[in-house]
């Protein structure tokens, strides 16, 4: 069974942010399925659409 995430990240953008982030993802072998990002004056704005399967990962809350 699979379900979708969606992954909001927003703050100061910084030089290979998305790559680190799909990197990490990636060696969880999850996913991604659709990317929308934005940067108005040096503030990111990224959108990740991902599938979860049961044994990919754990879901948290950081706020």
């Amino acid at each position: 069974m699979s379900e979708f995430l969606l992954i909001n990240i927003t703050g100061q953008d910084k030089p290979g942010l998305t790559s680190k982030i799909t990197s990490i993802l990636s060696g969880y072998k999850v996913p991604v399925l659709d990317i929308g990002q934005a940067v108005i004056h040096n503030h990111l704005s990224l959108d990740m659409l991902v599938e979860r399967k049961q044994t990919s990962f754990r879901v948290i809350s950081l706020t």
